[in-house]
C-alpha cells in the first residue's frame, strides 16, 4: 500500500485524496440538481473569466437528458447533428433533417433542468439565407425548447452568428474537421 493511501486511511479523509486526483474539482456550492440554478450565457462567461471549467455532454433523448441534469457539476447538454448515425442509422450527419433536430431536442429539453441546451442545426440549415438560417434557429429555439443553437465553419458564417445574436439567439460556434 502507498504512502499517500496509508495517510488517507488513517486520517479518514478520503476527500482530499479525491480532490487531488480529479482533472476537474466539483463545484463546493453545488450539492444536488435541485439546486443548480439554471445555466446561462453569463453564467458561462463568469465560470470561463474564473477559470473554472465548462462541462458538457451530449444527449439525444428524453432518458439522457435527465441524467445529464442528474449531475449538478454539468454545464451544457448539446444535441448533436450525431444523433443522425448514432440514433437514426443514417451514413452521415448530412443526411439529418431540421425536424428531425427539432423532435430529439424537444425530448431532450423535457429532462434538462439546470444545464444550457445547445442543439445542432443540421448541415445546409444556415448556409441559405440569412432570413432562412433566422427562421431555421427561431425554430430550434422555439419548438425543439434549446437554448442556444450549435454552427459549424469558419469565417463563412460570421454574418449568420451577427445575423443570429442580434436576434437574441445565443450562438455556440465549431470549426469543423
Amino acid at each position: 500500500m502507498s504512502l499517500l493511501a496509508r495517510r488517507v486511511i488513517k486520517n479518514n479523509v478520503p476527500q482530499i485524496l479525491a480532490r487531488r486526483l480529479m482533472s476537474v474539482r466539483p463545484r463546493q456550492d453545488q450539492e444536488t440538481s435541485e439546486g443548480r440554478k439554471k445555466v446561462t450565457i453569463q453564467s458561462l462567461q463568469a465560470q470561463r473569466r474564473n477559470k473554472v471549467p465548462i462541462t458538457m455532454l451530449t444527449a439525444y433523448d428524453y432518458p439522457t437528458g435527465l441524467a445529464c441534469s442528474s449531475n449538478p457539476n454539468l454545464d451544457i447538454t448539446l444535441v448533436g447533428d450525431s444523433l443522425a448515425q448514432v440514433c437514426l442509422g443514417y451514413n452521415s450527419t448530412t443526411e439529418l433533417t431540421l425536424q428531425e433536430m427539432i423532435h430529439h431536442a424537444r425530448a431532450v429539453s423535457r429532462g434538462t433542468t439546470h444545464p444550457l441546451l445547445v442543439a445542432d442545426m443540421p448541415f445546409g440549415t444556415y448556409y441559405g439565407s440569412l432570413a432562412s438560417a433566422t427562421t431555421n434557429a427561431v425554430r430550434l429555439i422555439q419548438e425543439g425548447r434549446a437554448d442556444a443553437v450549435k454552427l459549424e465553419g469558419g469565417s463563412e458564417i460570421l454574418p449568420v452568428v451577427r445575423q443570429l445574436t442580434s436576434v437574441g439567439i445565443p450562438v455556440m460556434a465549431h470549426v469543423g474537421l
